[in-house]
């Protein structure tokens, strides 16, 4: 089991960051990590979190390898696409030529870029795109709602 020994001063900042840090995952690895300088075991602080044994164990090392600037960092959110290169030309692309079914977009995409999707990602992409288009675009295009709530091309 991991140990790790907090001064009073760090036990104070901590408390007081996890309350107040606005990513709500940086928060829960700063209590666990809080509670553990009050000395809880592993599986006390996961049955208090409600996290996985496992996560504790996660969070203890985050804290171990790096400190407080490497429990909150937030690695979420921050991947790319390969078609984030050509945003701007596929936009211009698609308002002046709309394509009319997924498998036009697919081609046009490849055309393009050099980059092949398939139907479901280029859905995701054309979705994405509608947003940033005038309705001039949208009208082309059949929104359906999905199950989860969003809406998808088709």
């Amino acid at each position: 089991m991991l140990t790790i020994q907090l001064t009073e001063a760090e036990l104070q900042k901590i408390n007081i960051e996890r309350f107040y840090n606005p990513s709500p995952i940086v928060q829960k690895r700063l209590h666990a990590i809080y509670l553990k300088g009050k000395q809880y075991s592993h599986e006390t602080i996961a049955d208090i979190l409600e996290i996985h044994l496992n996560s504790v164990t996660n969070y203890l090392k985050m804290y171990q390898a790096g400190g407080l600037e490497q429990v909150k960092r937030v690695n979420y959110g921050t991947n790319t696409s390969q078609l984030d290169l050509h945003r701007v030309s596929l936009e211009e692309e698609f308002r002046q030529h709309p394509p009319v079914s997924t498998n036009e977009a697919i081609q046009k995409i490849e055309t393009l870029t050099g980059i092949r999707r398939s139907p479901t990602r280029v859905t995701g992409v054309a979705s994405l795109i509608l947003n940033f288009l005038h309705d001039g675009f949208s009208h082309r295009f059949f929104l359906r709602e999905t199950g989860s709530g969003s809406s998808v091309l088709q």
